[in-house]
């Protein structure tokens, strides 16, 4: 029966290779392979879950970087003269990706600009040379808020004492952002923000009905992951080229003897 379907839904599997063109080996192949996960009578909603992900390719990660900086100008009154930037996180994986498409869609990566870059080791000298400053940190994506929470802990000390601080983040769920702005000294910015919507199994989701929700959740806990709705529970169904949030849900990225993932947390090639 697989093969019929395959034959059956070839189109969508093609539309769906293309929607996620950029993430390292996703080929129409390998969709069938985690299609292969799923029962016959639930492959056509496996379909559906890969075609309400919500995939930041490229091109949406320099828009979202357009619009961040549009709202950072507004914040600013047009003045990005004592404005600097800084990975947030671990300087490594998604932390540097960011940062640079963030830099490359906004045309500040030249020499020009490489000032207005800083490593989190260079934050406390900006207090001696430019007086007031304003930090912002990138990210791509806020869950619970509660790893932002706590990185903000650990750097605080680096960070000028009357420094305007903020976050900006590609997607973030509401309740995460509160988390941040109710502990720690961060604002947050944000270009995509989710809620109830869009979490996979909330009652407030609409497209998905309670049959479809309770047969997922079952593949969920088929992975073996500690987390199969997704850290803190998020349910999220969102990718980036580079990296699958562990606060996305499992049957997305789960990579183990018991399950054959799309979406690695971390691609092998990253």
């Amino acid at each position: 029966m697989s093969r019929d379907f395959f034959r059956n839904n070839n189109k969508k599997i093609k539309e769906l290779h293309n929607k996620f063109k950029g993430f390292p080996e996703v080929n129409e192949t390998k969709i069938e392979c985690w299609l292969e996960n799923f029962d016959d009578s639930h492959k056509t909603l496996a379909i559906k879950v890969l075609e309400n992900i919500a995939y930041f390719d490229p091109s949406r990660i320099f828009q979202a970087s357009n619009d961040l900086l549009i709202q950072i100008k507004i914040l600013k009154n047009q003045d990005l003269s004592k404005v600097y930037f800084c990975f947030f996180g671990a300087p490594q994986k998604s932390g540097y990706a960011i940062i640079n498409m963030f830099a490359v869609a906004n045309n500040l990566s030249g020499n020009n600009n490489t000032h207005k870059f800083k490593l989190l080791s260079e934050l406390p000298q900006l207090i001696s040379e430019e007086g007031e400053v304003t930090i912002i940190f990138l990210d791509d994506f806020v869950g619970t808020g509660n790893q932002a929470v706590n990185f903000f802990k650990e750097v605080q000390h680096l960070i000028p004492q009357n420094a305007e601080v903020f976050l900006g983040v590609i997607a973030a769920f509401e309740k995460g952002m509160t988390n941040i702005r109710e502990n720690t000294d961060m604002k947050v910015i944000c270009h995509k923000r989710l809620n109830k919507e869009n979490m996979l199994f909330s009652n407030i989701n609409t497209t998905f009905n309670d049959e479809e929700k309770t047969v997922l959740k079952d593949y969920c806990k088929k992975t073996g992951l500690s987390n199969p709705e997704g850290y803190g529970n998020c349910e999220a169904l969102v990718v980036f080229p580079y990296r699958t949030p562990n606060n996305s849900v499992s049957i997305i990225g789960a990579q183990n003897d018991k399950w054959n993932g799309l979406f690695p947390r971390y691609p092998a090639n990253d």
